[in-house]
């Protein structure tokens, strides 16, 4: 309550635009993915300690560098919430106790899609090539994710193996699938070749 009065005086002073109720999407989520906690979560790399209390960076390079950057990676990223969220995905109803950090496939998406690019973007500023291949080795010792585009290519065949792997068939998938780039793709050639030679011998 106290935090929701220094954010009413604070709107009056700067008029920020408040969220409409409506906004706040829970249908069709499991209560891991609950907005409430899911910020909560985020907070907790803003407490002493936390991975966004000061600039990440430092810190962020210095995983990279470790002995096992992916585990040093995920331990920054490691987010407890305070003791309230042990009984909450949200504000009100309370639920039975159990974990409400991140999820080990949470933190490797994070560090799949925001860590490891903002860590080649931050090398590339300062001229230093040196992180690019500690980049690909976090890249491909990540597990592969598993969503829509990665199983039309598991359906055509192809597993990914790795983060890595799974990334590049993101690419493919956005440069020439979504595109309708077929014939470009050397992929799309072999698929529509094999399909004609497999007509042909029928």
């Amino acid at each position: 309550m106290a935090l929701r009065h220094r954010f009413e005086r604070l709107n009056v002073r700067f008029d920020r635009p408040v969220m409409p109720r409506t906004t706040w999407t829970f249908f069709r989520l499991r209560p891991t993915n609950f907005p409430p906690l899911r910020i909560a979560q985020a907070v907790a790399w803003l407490r002493p300690g936390g991975l966004l209390r000061t600039d990440p960076l430092p810190q962020l390079r210095d995983a990279l560098t470790a002995e096992s950057p992916l585990e040093a990676l995920r331990s920054l990223l490691q987010a407890e919430p305070s003791d309230f969220w042990r009984t909450h995905f949200h504000l009100r109803k309370a639920t039975s106790e159990r974990d409400p950090s991140l999820g080990r496939s949470r933190i490797d998406t994070l560090i799949t899609n925001a860590v490891l690019p903002v860590l080649l973007l931050d090398a590339d500023r300062r001229d230093d090539t040196g992180p690019s291949d500690a980049v690909f080795d976090v890249l491909s010792a990540l597990p592969a994710s598993r969503d829509r585009v990665t199983r039309r290519f598991r359906n055509l065949g192809t597993r990914a193996q790795s983060a890595l792997e799974a990334q590049g068939m993101h690419q493919l998938y956005r440069a020439y699938c979504e595109a309708g780039g077929c014939l470009q793709c050397t992929i799309g050639r072999w698929l529509v070749d094999g399909d004609a030679t497999s007509e042909s011998n029928r």
